[in-house]
């Protein structure tokens, strides 16, 4: 593929992301009537009930696409929906695993999992 397709093709898959972040943020965004409105608080609230750590939670979902994308991989079966946008959700979630960081670092909340044991 020649450089100015792929960076055609990245910008487009990378608008994408931006499209279904607001189509299934509407979804997963759990609104507080507080007017802030918290991008990761269906992880927080599910790790909070579990007792697990939010990233832990949104790993689980991410893991899931990942499957997904090594079953396309190895076998080029392509599951209820389309490699392109398993793609897409995945880097969403690594893009929301990078705001959880970001957010904690700002909170000086960091947590290490592994000490938490």
């Amino acid at each position: 593929m020649k450089v100015e397709d792929f960076f055609k093709l990245s910008d487009e898959l990378l608008d994408g992301c931006k499209e279904i972040q607001i189509e299934k943020g509407r979804e997963y965004t759990v609104d507080d009537g507080k007017d802030s409105v918290d991008k990761f608080a269906n992880f927080k609230s599910i790790g909070g009930r579990l007792n697990l750590d939010p990233k832990l939670i949104l790993m689980v979902y991410l893991l899931k696409h990942m499957d997904s994308l090594r079953t396309y991989v190895l076998y080029g079966r392509e599951g209820s929906e389309s490699i392109k946008s398993r793609i897409q959700d995945a880097i969403n979630y690594l893009t929301m695993l990078y705001g959880m960081i970001e957010e904690e670092k700002e909170e000086g909340l960091l947590i290490n999992v592994l000490k938490k044991k």
